[in-house]
């Protein structure tokens, strides 16, 4: 099983982070549920991100014991039997990195407000997480009696190495999972 430890990414993180990399740029306009938004690119350099990965739970085996083989001239049938005491220690570790990444904003023009956030962490094929890229869609919402723009749906991309062991064995599998949340019936903290 695999399952995400951090929490999606802040709007107030990343677009000051985006801003502090200076690379924000226009690259479309795009509709989104019936709204036509600018969508600007970004990409935050390792050395500017305060972006965490904490993905669980990936294996760390030991092996303990010790097996003893007969010798072959102690061998009458032909075949060989191991004997001892061969053990196998499982221990489950999180995988924990802060990211570069990149992504997009999509912005209604009218309202200035960002409808959409994409993020997408620039991780190395070599670890046991490879993919992390998520979509947060945004929109209105009447909470103690006041507008405002929370997130409605999370949707996260992810790809990792469930066995915990990467490109460098040469030959790895991969897991593909789609996350999707929704967000309703918000509430003023405390009711």
């Amino acid at each position: 099983m695999i399952a995400l430890q951090m929490p999606d990414p802040s709007l107030g993180t990343v677009f000051p982070e985006a801003q502090a990399a200076g690379d924000i740029k226009f690259i479309r306009w795009e509709t989104v549920n019936g709204i036509q938004a600018g969508v600007f690119s970004f990409a935050v350099p390792k050395k500017k991100t305060h972006f965490p990965i904490n993905v669980c739970c990936f294996p760390n085996v030991d092996q303990a014991g010790m097996v003893t083989m007969p010798s072959p001239s102690g061998i009458s049938s032909g075949a060989s039997r191991a004997r001892g005491n061969f053990q196998t220690n499982t221990d489950w570790s999180e995988y924990k990195a802060t990211a570069p990444y990149h992504g997009e904003l999509f912005i209604d023009p009218a309202s200035g407000a960002v409808i959409r956030m994409i993020t997408m962490a620039d991780l190395k094929a070599s670890e046991v997480v490879h993919r992390v890229d998520e979509r947060i869609d945004y929109g209105p919402v009447t909470i103690g009696g006041k507008m405002l723009m929370v997130p409605l749906r999370t949707i996260i991309d992810t790809e990792v190495v469930p066995s915990g062991d990467s490109g460098l064995a040469g030959k790895y599998t991969t897991r593909r999972t789609l996350f999707t949340s929704e967000y309703k019936d918000y509430q003023v903290a405390g009711q």
